[in-house]
């Protein structure tokens, strides 16, 4: 079965801004409903382009919205998701805690991945956990991310990388860079995104109160939501993953090397 995310950011302006990004993940398939029913919910409210600050502020194809409209749309919205979502993931990565837990103290032979990198490869990571729950499907997982940020292309390395380490499995299949005109599910990502980054905002400056809820299992018919907020922990555990992975490959070549100086000595010298 073919599972197919689309990414996009928020939360990322400044010069050391912190991170989020939001994934939208459901079957092949399940887009292509949710697609057709976004083209009617575009005809029926009048717009051509969703874009969270737009559509926040009511300018451009929403310039004028009542707020009845505007609350109106959002339910249509979340049934529309609700009916073909598999599940929502979205990842945090704090610029003080990324720089001190990694880029200072990263290997100097380790690549350099940006917070955008980063928080990306953590989302792959959990979709595959998800999907993996289900080997009867012979799941399978393509990525759509949306390029309006710098490092947006940078994911096409990070997401190669990550197919060689799942290679056995057979897991990851394709990467695709699109812009939101050229994706309605971009554009849902975007404004749950935008939306997630705005509450994360409120709640840290004080002026919303968050519901602490008790971690359990979505009903049958209701979307699952999984939020990383990666830690330092995340960060070593990334760098002693990568010293190992060093040293397995330096062992390797250190019995490639003996093998060869064997096999060129047992040929014995010219006379």
């Amino acid at each position: 079965m073919m599972f197919v995310a689309y990414i996009d950011e928020s939360d990322t302006h400044g010069p050391a801004p912190d991170m989020l990004m939001m994934a939208l993940l459901a079957t092949a398939r399940n887009w292509e409903l949710f697609e057709r029913g976004f083209r009617g919910l575009k005809r029926e409210f009048g717009f051509r382009l969703l874009h969270g600050t737009n559509f926040r502020a009511q300018t451009g194809d929403f310039k004028d919205w009542p707020y009845d409209k505007h609350e109106a749309f959002m339910k249509r919205l979340g049934q529309l998701l609700g009916e073909h979502l598999t599940e929502s993931f979205s990842s945090v990565c704090e610029r003080n805690l990324y720089k001190e837990h990694f880029l200072d103290v990263r290997p100097r032979r380790m690549h350099p991945t940006s917070q955008y990198g980063i928080c990306f490869e953590a989302l792959v990571l959990a979709m595959i956990r998800k999907i993996m729950q289900r080997p009867q499907d012979n799941p399978r997982l393509s990525v759509v991310v949306e390029d309006g940020h710098r490092n947006a292309a940078d994911t096409a390395r990070v997401f190669a990388e990550m197919k060689q380490r799942f290679s056995n499995s057979n897991i990851l299949r394709t990467h695709a860079l699109k812009g939101k005109s050229d994706s309605d599910v971009l554009m849902a990502v975007d404004i749950y995104a935008y939306g997630t980054a705005r509450r994360r905002r409120a709640i840290k400056a004080g002026t919303f109160v968050s519901k602490v809820r008790e971690a359990r299992r979505p009903t049958e018919n209701e979307v699952g939501n999984t939020s990383l907020e990666l830690t330092p922990g995340y960060f070593a555990t990334k760098i002693s993953d990568f010293n190992e992975s060093r040293a397995v490959l330096h062992e390797a070549y250190l019995k490639r090397r003996e093998t060869w100086l064997a096999s060129k000595a047992s040929g014995g010298q010219p006379s």
